[in-house]
Formats: C-alpha cells, sequence, structure tokens
C-alpha cells in the first residue's frame, strides 16, 4: 500500500502489475497477492480526492520521507475511511484498553459483533484487519489472541491529523469534534495529534467555540 501510495501521488495511476509483483514478496501464491491488489486498488480510488488534497500540502516526491510512522498513520486512515470495521475494531480495543492493559480475540469478536451481527463474512473480516493493525504499528499481539496498544503515534503532519480527525468525525455519527473532549474518544487513544499545527485545517472546518475551545467539523 504505502509503494502503491507513492506512485499515485507521483503520477496519479496505480501500476497493478507492479503492486502485484511487490505483494507476491509479502504473500502466499498468486490468487492471494491479486486479492491484496484489489483491496489497494479500492482504497486509492475511494479516497482519491483525499489524496489529491494531501499530495497538494506535500512536495512531488517527499512522500518517502515522511517518518515511516506517520505514512502508516496515512495508510491507516485511508483504509479506515473505506473499511469502516478497521475503524470500530480499533475504536473498541481503545475503549477496552481503558480499563485493563490487553484484550482478547474474544472481546474484540463481541464488539464487532454488535455492530456488523455475527457472521462468516465478519470473521473473516476481523482475521484480516487485525494483521493489518498490527503491521501499520497500531497494536500489538501480546500472545495468540491477546493484543495491546503500541504507544501512542506522534503525528505531526497537518494533513495527516486531518485525516485522523477526519475518520472518527465521519464513523463516530459526531456532527462536531471538541479539541478538549478527544483524550475521551477512544480512536484518539493511538495517536498524539498537535492541535497546534491545525490553525487553518483543509479538509475540516475549524470554528472558534466558547471560550477560546474551538471545535472541528466535515
Amino acid at each position: 500500500m504505502d509503494q502503491a501510495l507513492n506512485d499515485f501521488l507521483n503520477t496519479g495511476k496505480i501500476d497493478r502489475e507492479r503492486v502485484f509483483r511487490h505483494m507476491l514478496e509479502y504473500t502466499k501464491g498468486e490468487n492471494r497477492a491479486k486479492k491484496a491488489v484489489s483491496y489497494v486498488v479500492r482504497v486509492i480510488n475511494h479516497q482519491s480526492k483525499l489524496i489529491d488534497e494531501f499530495s497538494k500540502r506535500i512536495d512531488r516526491g517527499f512522500y518517502l520521507y515522511l517518518p515511516e510512522k506517520e505514512r502508516k498513520v496515512l495508510v491507516l486512515c485511508l483504509i479506515s475511511l473505506t473499511y469502516p470495521i478497521m475503524y470500530e475494531l480499533l475504536a473498541a480495543i481503545g475503549k477496552g484498553l481503558k480499563a485493563q492493559d490487553s484484550v482478547n480475540k474474544k472481546f474484540i469478536n463481541e464488539k464487532i459483533y454488535t455492530i456488523f451481527g455475527s457472521n462468516r463474512a465478519v470473521d473473516i473480516a476481523i482475521d484480516a484487519i487485525i494483521p493489518m493493525a498490527i503491521e501499520l504499528n497500531a497494536i500489538r499481539r501480546v500472545k495468540t489472541s491477546l493484543y495491546e496498544k503500541t504507544p501512542d503515534i506522534n503525528v505531526l503532519h497537518p494533513i495527516i491529523s486531518e485525516l485522523v480527525l477526519l475518520v472518527d468525525l465521519k464513523w463516530s455519527g459526531t456532527k462536531t469534534l471538541l479539541f478538549e473532549d478527544l483524550e475521551f474518544r477512544p480512536w484518539f487513544s493511538f495517536f498524539n495529534i498537535n492541535l497546534d499545527r491545525l490553525q487553518k485545517p483543509s479538509i475540516l472546518k475549524f470554528q472558534d467555540g466558547n471560550f477560546g475551545k474551538g471545535y472541528l467539523s466535515i
């Protein structure tokens, strides 16, 4: 996904064959690689407008010079905006970890089932996105079927910070986000966002609230 996104930022196109060859290095079998390519293409195509906005805020070729952890946050946000189950999974884990140090697979399944139902397709989706969340440094596996949060990821680039905020605004059902409420929302337990750099957001709308406390909306 990282390489495909870099190519898209530089050329405006997705080289499916190149992505496929890259996927073959990390997956077993051509069928799995083809399926992975289809997910990458779907994410980039669905979020092309946001990616275009991101490209306006960085110099051409600069993407790979961003810290790897921030690039992974960007990918995580694009996946979450395309597949809400990723957002719900991390929000459920974040909520569970407010009361304990780790959560097990049963806990995760039960939380996801209440939103998406209990069926084979949901089970497959959960089994697919947990490794993604691990690969993108959001969580780590303590042992089989037991997970904990990684240290908070520092997000310094303003447009990536906006995307983190946008994910929660889109899927949480809320219309606005108060700055002082972010620390209480499970999704944000994975990130450290520099709000001082969000004086002129390009994706979200910023408004001053009462007593000088601002809030964001889509």
